[in-house]
């Protein structure tokens, strides 16, 4: 894989021609990203190569919310209130760099980024809505699990991804 760098989305990336092979996807970082990171919706992050500004790769984090009844009574969280966590709302990979590494190198940014949030405002887990069977069998495989009402709605708790981060 060839180096990459992780940015907050700027005015500075050039987005137009990114195509991860989903429309909403296209659609939300060619014409969403930089008014929701304005009106405080939701933190877009940008991979690109060093030197360079073309997006080949994002992810967006948001605040949100689990109604407790969600999720599973075997986590033994508190019953009557939601459950905050941190939405990993989209990460798509231009189709240039798919299977590349790159999701896995932004997942896991995101996920550090989350971690770091998580000491200052409590997050139960990271939660992701897969778009479809593929997203879901990735983030499967980086330890995401099923259990909540939605069987594409899968989470990862902080403190897994606490441990995980103690141990790089």
């Amino acid at each position: 894989m060839r180096a990459i760098s992780i940015e907050p989305l700027s005015a500075e990336h050039r987005r137009e021609d990114f195509d991860c092979g989903e429309d909403p996807l296209n659609r939300y970082i060619r014409q969403y990203a930089s008014q929701h990171q304005k009106k405080n919706i939701g933190r877009v992050y940008v991979a690109v190569e060093p030197g360079e500004k073309r997006v080949i790769g994002y992810y967006t984090l948001a605040n949100g919310s689990v109604a407790f009844e969600n999720v599973p009574k075997s986590k033994g969280l508190p019953r009557e209130y939601p459950i905050p966590v941190v939405m990993l709302a989209r990460l798509a990979i231009d189709r240039t760099m798919q299977g590349q590494g790159v999701g896995a190198v932004l997942l896991f940014d995101a996920l550090k980024r989350s971690a770091e949030a998580s000491r200052v405002i409590a997050a139960y887990a990271v939660i992701v809505d897969a778009l479809n069977d593929r997203a879901k069998e990735f983030y499967l495989h980086y330890q995401f699990e099923e259990g909540l009402a939605d069987p594409m709605r899968l989470f990862l708790p902080m403190q897994d991804i606490l441990s995980l981060l103690d141990q790089i």
